[in-house]
C-alpha cells in the first residue's frame, strides 16, 4: 500500500509450525502501479517459521497476490480462478 499502511489482523492461527493470518486494509496509496482506490481488500498470508534452539531462524512468507490485485481492480475478476 504506501509507507503509512494499517492492516487490522481479522484471523489468525497457529498449528504444526504455520502462523496464518487474514488481513484487512482500505487501498489507501499507490500499490504496484495502480493508484489509490480507497476500497477495503482482504488477503490471507501464510508464514512458516524455522527454530533451532528455541531461537527463529528462518521466516517464509506467502500472499495471496492475485487475491489483492483482482480486488484493487488491477485483475478482472476470475481469470485467474483455479
Amino acid at each position: 500500500m504506501n509507507e503509512q499502511q494499517h492492516l487490522d489482523i481479522a484471523r489468525r492461527w497457529f498449528t504444526e509450525g504455520w502462523l496464518t493470518n487474514v488481513e484487512l486494509a482500505h487501498h489507501t496509496g499507490v500499490y504496484g502501479g495502480v493508484e489509490a482506490t480507497g476500497k477495503p481488500v482482504e488477503v490471507s498470508d501464510i508464514a512458516l517459521w524455522r527454530f533451532e534452539n528455541g531461537r527463529v531462524t528462518e521466516i517464509r512468507t506467502l500472499q495471496d497476490q492475485f487475491g489483492l490485485l483482482t480486488q484493487i481492480g488491477y485483475l478482472p475478476a476470475g481469470v485467474y480462478a483455479a
